[in-house]
């Protein structure tokens, strides 16, 4: 990184986006590093979400990676949870930014721009889809919803379907059967 690059604004936490802040900072140390997640948690081993709501991992800070606070002191990186860039403007070398806690905005100017703003969810547009039982698993706030749903499943009321069947679907799929539900991969 040039010196003439002295702030870098990343959009995306979790492994794509922490990793590049850390590396940023290794490149320099004089950089002014802005991280803007828009969830909460900032860096979390998303792989291990099904092995959590199953109950092979029992504590749920095992899952995360990096906290904002570490991320902070460690690496000198402005950690800015539950902003989202709304949208950029090249031109003008700005990023548009939406607190989430208000829902207040600001431009974000940047010299560098790393945008990693992972993915979303594929939701089909089916009858039923937004019905109370119904989970997409992206985050950690998804993973609890799951893993309290899991929890206060009755007994005799322990089935599930898991579309998608990549590893995190077939790991869900495992650790449901695991936890005593029947279970049918789509």
């Amino acid at each position: 990184m040039s010196s003439e690059s002295r702030r870098v604004v990343i959009v995306g936490g979790v492994a794509g986006g922490a990793s590049a802040a850390a590396r940023a900072r290794r490149c320099s140390e004089g950089a002014e590093i802005i991280l803007l997640e828009r969830d909460g948690d900032v860096s979390f081993a998303n792989c291990g979400m099904p092995y959590y709501i199953g109950g092979e991992i029992a504590d749920r800070s095992k899952l995360v990676v990096a906290s904002a606070q570490l991320l902070r002191t460690r690496f000198r990186i402005d950690v800015r949870e539950r902003s989202e860039a709304v949208s950029v403007d090249r031109a003008a070398r700005t990023v548009r930014v939406r607190r989430l806690v208000d829902g207040s905005e600001y431009d974000l100017s940047w010299d560098r721009l790393i945008l990693s703003p992972g993915a979303a969810a594929i939701i089909p547009p089916l009858p039923g889809i937004n019905s109370q039982g119904v989970y997409s698993l992206r985050s950690l706030m998804d993973m609890d919803r799951i893993r309290a749903a899991v929890d206060a499943a009755p007994g005799g009321a322990r089935r599930a379907i898991v579309a998608g069947a990549g590893f995190i679907g077939l790991e869900m799929a495992e650790q449901l059967v695991r936890q005593g539900f029947a279970v049918q991969v789509v």
